[in-house]
């Protein structure tokens, strides 16, 4: 008779999702031995294809961008395509489809740039609600659809690992570069300060109207590895691909060289690192430092392993999900810096009913989290709305707010419909919270049903294997320069003093207001009141006026700043009370949610078992 599997659903698909992704390992081997059997064409850029270097004039960026995509769409398929240690430019709108067995190196840099006009992929627009504008996604700076046995890559960056009779093979899945940040790799430079243009005043003229770095769709059979993508206008890699193996690649988005997440860095927004759809993926040995979802698995994903992962952004990231099932997702092994969140399991919007079911996160540490360690709920985002709308006002929200708590009245419910299920964090650490443990929230109507924290601990004191870390070794992206010509400290300083004269006059007014609820002398006089202020200055008591309209002056300048102090004081001590708080900010519905070994502090809405 056929053997019977004697353990629990859980550890069947762990099973299922293992053999899955060593059977992608073993394709890879397979594929690898045969290609020096197969005769294929390699193609220079330059000196075959008519590429363009390091030039910058607008006639080149259109040259390129054509040349490029010419290529791809005739010649790509069984050939090899190389770019040599120089600088090419293009604009987005790199296009290829129905590409079989194609492979790119890249020994130098590809770098794009800001069109005029921005322009939308033409299956993506549609009219708005009131008929009056086209909208729809803006091109990809590559874009990759329909195609299947593709490798991009540095040239042969392997060949390092076979001196001195090593006998590695870069190709073997079991042999793991400890050091491929060291390795002469090839750059895809987004150029994303282009985009994100003036902090603030750049994200209102184009909104997500910013094109991803690299989308592939419909796609399978890849392999992306020994790269460096940087300054993405908005998602770094958008790989919608079945069978995918990313390694030793780094992803970077910031716009200042600070140890952490600045206001300035965050309006790079939504540059999210890896965002993954599809089935059969297998990402590892990637550093990521960047402004969003450090990785984001997104909608109908299964069978995806994540492993020694370096991240600094908003965390290691399952949603937003709408209205699909994702389901065996594993994320091992990893350490995240400074992140915003740490793990984070989200839901959005409120129609429909999705499911999160069958994940592990194991093995992971977390350092010094800004605001949450931990978060499974809905998505905390702005309310949804078209690339080329206007702007919603930062704290609505269809589930959970982006001002809460710190913000009165702004709310943040569990999702009505949609569930987690089968969810173990196990050897968890947080190291020196700046804000709450975490957030648990589902609803009674959908509870979190079956939820397991073992080992999962949060400490004050950082150990010292982790002080005095070297970001550049944890994080290799990082020794790409920042270019960014919109943020430097003057302008920084500029800024800022433009957003206090807002919060300043915005106060001033709210003075105002107070000042006249309570009847106080603040406009200009009456007739009546002139004449008595004449009398009074005619006997000599004009010294006496002057000082009293000083005095109301001063009165409303030290009112206002009051104000704005009082607001900052509100949010801060918000902050600070998260900080000092040893439990969990909020856990509520839940079912069967479940706390072992040295869990510390264990949530309120969960059973401690021994």
């Amino acid at each position: 008779p056929p053997p019977v599997f004697k353990g629990s659903k859980m550890q069947l698909s762990k099973m299922l999702c293992r053999v899955t992704l060593l059977s992608a390992s073993m394709w890879w081997l397979s594929y690898a031995e045969d290609e020096e059997s197969n005769s294929r064409k390699s193609y220079d850029f330059e000196r075959d294809v008519g590429g363009i270097p390091n030039d910058t004039t607008e006639e080149t960026l259109r040259h390129n961008t054509a040349t490029f995509t010419g290529f791809l769409k005739s010649d790509a398929s069984y050939s090899s395509l190389y770019f040599a240690n120089k600088t090419y430019h293009f604009y987005p709108g790199v296009y290829g489809r129905d590409i079989v067995d194609f492979h790119m190196y890249i020994n130098g840099t590809l770098r794009f740039h800001r069109p005029d006009v921005i322009e939308a992929v033409p299956d993506t627009i549609v009219m708005d609600e009131k008929d009056t504008r086209e909208i729809g996604r803006p091109w990809p700076c590559i874009f990759i659809e329909h195609s299947q046995d593709l490798i991009f890559s540095s040239p042969d960056p392997g060949s390092r690992y076979h001196e001195g009779g090593s006998g590695k093979n870069y190709n073997d899945e079991s042999f793991i570069d400890t050091e491929y940040g060291k390795a002469n790799r090839g750059v895809i430079d987004g150029h994303g300060s282009e985009f994100w243009g003036v902090p603030v005043v750049g994200y209102i003229q184009l909104r997500e109207f910013r094109p991803d770095l690299l989308l592939m769709q419909y796609t399978s059979n890849v392999l992306i590895e020994y790269l460096i993508f940087q300054d993405s206008p908005r998602w770094t890699l958008h790989l919608d691909v079945d069978n995918l193996v990313v390694r030793y690649s780094s992803v970077v988005a910031r716009r200042t060289y600070g140890d952490g997440h600045s206001g300035a860095d965050m309006t790079a927004s939504n540059t999210d690192g890896i965002d993954l759809f599809g089935t059969n993926v297998h990402v590892h040995d990637v550093d990521i430092w960047n402004q969003d979802d450090c990785i984001a698995v997104k909608d109908t994903a299964s069978n995806m392993l994540f492993e020694r992962i370096h991240g600094s952004g908003i965390g290691l990231v399952i949603g937003s999900i709408g209205e699909t099932a994702v389901s065996n997702i594993t994320f091992r092994d990893s350490f995240l810096y400074k992140p915003y969140k740490g793990i984070y399991m989200k839901f959005r919007t409120e129609e429909g009913a999705g499911l999160i079911e069958n994940v592990l996160y194991e093995n992971i540490t977390i350092l010094e989290s800004q605001q949450w360690g931990i978060w499974i709920g809905p998505a905390q985002q702005v309310d949804q709305f078209n690339m080329l709308g206007p702007p919603p006002f930062p704290c609505n929200a269809q589930l959970c707010s982006l001002c809460w708590p710190s913000v009165p009245m702004s709310t943040c419910k569990g999702h009505p419909a949609s569930q987690f299920k089968n969810i173990t964090l196990r050897n968890i650490n947080i190291y020196n919270k700046k804000g709450s443990p975490g957030v648990i929230i589902g609803s009674d109507s959908a509870p979190i049903d079956g939820i397991i924290f073992d080992n999962v601990v949060v400490s004050k004191d950082i150990p010292p294997a982790y002080q005095n870390l070297d970001r550049n070794k944890m994080f290799p992206g990082l020794v790409r320069p920042v270019d960014d010509k919109y943020v430097s400290p003057f302008k920084v300083g500029l800024y800022y003093s433009v957003v206090l004269f807002v919060a300043l006059s915005f106060a001033t007014l709210i003075a105002l207001g107070i000042a006249r609820c309570f009847n106080v002398k603040t406009g200009r006089l009456s007739p009546m009141q002139q004449g008595q202020e004449s009398a009074l200055q005619e006997g000599g008591q004009e010294d006496t006026r002057i000082t009293s309209h000083k005095r109301k002056v001063l009165a409303l300048v030290l009112g206002s700043i009051a104000i704005v102090l009082l607001i900052h004081h509100f949010m801060s001590y918000e902050e600070i009370s998260r900080e000092e708080q040893p439990q969990y900010f909020s856990c509520e519905g839940v079912v069967g949610g479940v706390a072992t070994g040295t869990t510390w502090p264990v949530p309120s809405c969960f059973n401690y078992k021994a």
